[in-house]
């Protein structure tokens, strides 16, 4: 049977590269190959075993439907596509012939991942609609961007290759084994070298099992530790003093407002034993080369972009940036020439629309007052209902009697079920893409392995067939 090179496009910043065997056009078997380095033929559990069942299980959406009973049920009809795109267009025209364009608005996020199917000619059919713009980046992610932009800029973090020279590795809020894999082979060899590893995580994860120091702050609370270490690590006359006179502004602001928390103080309001922060202070002082890992979750909580750049700013504070094996690892996005305005036209749009925090738009179709109402939307690339928080509020909207809900995904999922018209969407497997990613500075291209299953077609086509 043939085996063809393939990319995994789950949000993961692992980005892997695959290696599918195919049999009669259909995906039988799926595991990591060696054409990506940093992955270097390991994959997850979730890709290998289900992926075939993802793409030809009886959940997979090979026509498009027509919802015959109530939203949230299973109670669907085939139609063709050639109706489905008129009702589409019916449904999209009466709310934009009755409340205007910003009406309507996309529910879409990552999906596939890819550059093509993840934003391209969706975004472009929504800016020439005059659609309601949606701000996305709040969902996930978004807090730890933005934390470490406000720090760096557009200057790429440390590749995470690069923390096998780290002779200190600081794992914050990242459950790495769960999600970020390959990060993990990398503590590996950096131990195997003497490397220290310290672990700050609520959770005891996997990782932890294996370090010299576990911190389990209170969540919420891990700003406060983030501040107290700056503070003693100006007490202790650690601060790389020609780093910051070369490189850091803003720096005595900094350390006087994170003066107000002694160590003492973050063993009480983080709930953590004095003498393990101080073991920790001990290490990063003592450490040639420390990089360090945040994960997303530390985003979630009220002070989740404080406890990011609270995180980011000890090593910038200690002079470990810059050189082999010590820096911020990820945010490597700035390391692609990626051109998004060209791939998703913005200048169609003829004027200025409304931005929808994706978070609220829930509350944005249950807001009477809202005007315009929103009042169709497309959900794509996204599982609103299984994702969001607030789940109940999120079928709520979804269940509004004035929405007109379109769907596209590759199978029948939670969210679908609510729509009036599902699109079959072809899978990553059966169209080319090109990957970024945002955990390893590799740019990959996959070609379709398998024809596309039953009547689905790739995101771009969708859209223009669509916009015509």
């Amino acid at each position: 049977m043939p085996v063809y090179p393939s990319v995994c496009p789950l949000d993961c910043p692992d980005t892997c590269s695959l290696a599918v065997t195919v049999e009669e056009d259909r995906v039988v078997d799926v595991r990591g190959s060696e054409a990506l380095p940093f992955t270097a033929g390991v994959v997850c559990k979730k890709v290998a075993k289900y992926y075939p069942d993802f793409v030809h299980g009886e959940r997979r959406l090979s026509t498009p439907l027509l919802r015959r009973g109530p939203r949230g049920g299973n109670e669907f009809v085939r139609i063709s596509w050639d109706e489905a795109l008129e009702r589409v267009h019916e449904g999209f025209s009466r709310v934009i012939n009755t409340y205007g364009a910003e009406a309507v608005a996309p529910l879409n996020y990552a999906g596939p991942h890819g550059q093509l199917a993840m934003g391209s000619m969706d975004l472009r059919f929504f800016h020439q609609l005059g659609a309601s713009q949606l701000a996305r980046k709040a969902l996930c992610g978004g807090v730890r961007s933005a934390a470490y932009k406000s720090l760096f800029g557009a200057a790429p973090g440390m590749l995470a290759d690069l923390a096998t020279q780290s002779d200190l590795i600081i794992v914050w809020g990242a459950n790495i084994t769960t999600s970020n894999l390959h990060f993990q082979r990398v503590i590996k060899q950096a131990r195997s070298h003497g490397a220290k590893l310290v672990v700050i995580d609520p959770k005891c994860i996997p990782t932890a099992r294996q370090a010299d120091v576990h911190l389990q702050p209170k969540p919420g609370t891990d700003v406060v530790l983030g501040l107290a270490m700056a503070a003693q690590l100006q007490q202790r006359g650690a601060l790389d003093e020609a780093f910051l006179e070369l490189w850091v502004s803003g720096v005595q602001p900094y350390l006087q407002h994170a003066q107000q928390y002694s160590l003492a103080d973050a063993a009480r309001i983080c709930g953590i034993d004095i003498a393990q922060i101080e073991q920790f202070l001990d290490l990063l002082c003592a450490a040639k080369a420390a990089s360090l890992t945040t994960g997303v979750g530390l985003e979630r909580s009220a002070s989740g972009a404080s406890a990011h750049r609270a995180a980011m700013a000890l090593l910038v504070l200690s002079g470990h940036m810059g050189r082999p094996g010590a820096g911020v690892v990820g945010q490597t996005g700035s390391l692609f020439a990626k051109t998004p305005d060209a791939l998703q036209r913005p200048d169609l749009l003829a004027q200025p629309t409304r931005t929808l925090n994706i978070v609220d738009v829930p509350d944005h179709v249950l807001d009477e007052t809202l005007a315009p109402p929103l009042r169709a939307m497309m959900i794509y690339n996204h599982n609103p209902v299984a994702t969001h928080p607030n789940q109940n509020r999120m079928r709520q909207a979804l269940s509004h009697p004035e929405l007109f809900l379109v769907g596209a995904d590759v199978a029948m999922t939670d969210s679908m079920a609510y729509c009036d018209v599902v699109l079959p969407a072809c899978s990553h497997f059966e169209h080319d893409e090109i990957y970024t990613a945002y955990g390893h500075g590799w740019l990959q291209r996959a070609q379709a392995v398998i024809p596309p299953v039953g009547e689905a077609l790739p995101n771009t086509e969708i859209f223009r067939r669509l916009a015509a």
